[in-house]
């Protein structure tokens, strides 16, 4: 069941399998991803978070103040500035020349992103939250659509 849980959060994060570099973006993707330390992975999940507190369908609890946001924008601005042009300089121009800059930014982004889950996913804390879904998930069903050697 944990397993599930995380899949269906990373699925949810817009992650995407790393693959083996086999276009500029997908190097550029595990640049960034070799090159994110676990800070990286807090500013860019605090700046998701915070973008996301954003949404009116939220509880308000959930909203976070205008000075919050602002320096998570300019944390997370500093970080892709780094990560595209000092760490990872030469794979986000090869990116760019090669696939155009919104795929160059895509992979990137995308990899910042299942980063940032990862590194908190490890978290006991965040796990042991995650893991209290399965509380709710109908399990005869889940068994009944799964077959016999993989339950």
């Amino acid at each position: 069941m944990k397993r599930i849980l995380f899949t269906i959060l990373f699925t949810i994060a817009g992650s995407q399998t790393l693959a083996a570099a086999q276009t500029p973006a997908d190097a550029l993707a595990t640049c960034v991803s070799t090159s994110m330390s676990n800070q990286d992975s807090v500013v860019t999940a605090r700046w998701l978070f915070i973008a996301m507190s954003r949404h009116p369908a939220l509880p308000q609890g959930a909203r976070v103040s205008d000075s919050e946001g602002l320096d998570a924008n300019r944390q997370m601005g500093a970080l892709v500035n780094r990560m595209l042009f000092e760490v990872c300089a030469s794979e986000t121009r090869a990116a760019i020349q090669g696939q155009g800059r919104d795929a160059a930014l895509e992979a990137a982004f995308n990899m910042f992103g299942q980063r940032a889950m990862t590194d908190l996913m490890g978290n006991p804390d965040v796990m042991a939250s995650v893991i209290q879904l399965g509380a709710y998930v109908d399990q005869q069903r889940l068994n009944a659509l799964t077959p016999p050697a993989t339950q």
